[in-house]
């Protein structure tokens, strides 16, 4: 929780490890443009990461995350790893900088796979 009062962090690499707490307190570090708590006992729902417009590599696999990822639907996303997430693939449709979404343990997917950038190199779906 303390994370979230360091409004100026632009990057959080905390993988690999016992950090623990809700995603919720980082909501208002706007400047974040990477986070990455995989395989962490993280929980919260994506939504209250919905303000992170600057964010461009997310990775949040292996986690007690859960919700709608449209949240991270920007113009600046390039990398989206996900698990526990339900996902409108519509939402990234402008997301033009987006090379790879790599989601599993999905628990809902939709829209046209037509829809998405032209940048994309990578399209993992699992679970």
């Amino acid at each position: 929780s303390i994370l979230g009062n360091l409004t100026n962090l632009t990057t959080i690499y905390l993988s690999n490890g016992l950090v623990t707490g809700d995603i919720s307190t980082l909501g208002n570090l706007v400047k974040l443009e990477t986070l990455n708590l995989e395989k962490t006992s993280v929980t919260g729902d994506l939504a209250s990461l919905s303000k992170l417009k600057k964010i461009k590599k997310v990775y949040l696999r292996e986690t007690k995350t859960y919700g709608n990822a449209s949240g991270f639907a920007s113009d600046s996303l390039i990398q989206l790893y996900l698990g526990n997430a339900t996902i409108n693939l519509a939402d990234f449709a402008n997301s033009s900088l987006l090379q790879t979404i790599d989601v599993s343990n999905i628990n809902s997917i939709n829209g046209d796979l037509a829809l998405l950038p032209n940048s994309l190199s990578t399209v993992l779906i699992t679970g």
